[in-house]
């Protein structure tokens, strides 16, 4: 298999399909008041609050104790079904960076089989300039990566981590912030 990772719409089609969608993920997702969302663990990676409102959780659910995953999913039923599509899906959910919050450079473990990427919903100013909202994007979760949040108001993105039938190599997925 020949895999052009220059093209990352092409490497990974769902991101197609997250970004036809965008329009109803960003209806229910702004539609959960942050009192809904559960705050995100590993303190020591962030300043400010970050929190998560998870539909699928795949291998990480242990981190999140006492999330209510049938209540959040019939709280965004078509978005739920929308994710439900996208093949080899593991984790799906929304997250919130409030106004003021850092996410310090770190890195994650992921699979190499599995890439993850984020949906564009309500953006800070900073990166709609290299990331239009409604557009979706890939992260290589391996390498040092960070995010922040000047404001105004909260910045709020569709999370998804799917399992890909290939190896994903490190180094292959641009950086954030470059287009």
């Amino acid at each position: 298999m020949s895999i052009n990772w220059a093209d990352e719409h092409a490497t990974f089609p769902f991101l197609r399909f997250l970004e036809a969608h965008a329009a109803t993920f960003a209806e229910e997702g702004l539609a959960i008041g942050p009192e809904e969302y559960v705050t995100m663990p590993s303190h020591e990676t962030y300043t400010g609050t970050w929190r998560v409102f998870l539909l699928a959780i795949g291998p990480w659910g242990h981190e999140f104790p006492g999330v209510d995953y049938a209540a959040n999913r019939a709280r965004c039923p078509r978005t739920y079904e929308l994710l439900q599509q996208v093949e080899g899906l593991t984790v799906g959910g929304f997250l919130r960076v409030e106004e003021g919050t850092t996410i310090l450079p770190h890195k994650d473990f992921r699979d190499d089989h599995e890439i993850r990427a984020h949906l564009g919903l309500r953006l800070p100013e900073h990166e709609r300039a290299f990331w239009p909202e409604g557009t979706a994007r890939c992260i290589d979760i391996r390498a040092i990566h960070e995010a922040r949040n000047p404001g105004p108001g909260p910045r709020l993105t569709l999370m998804v981590d799917v399992r890909t039938p290939f190896v994903v190599p490190s180094n292959v997925i641009r950086p954030w912030g470059k287009p």
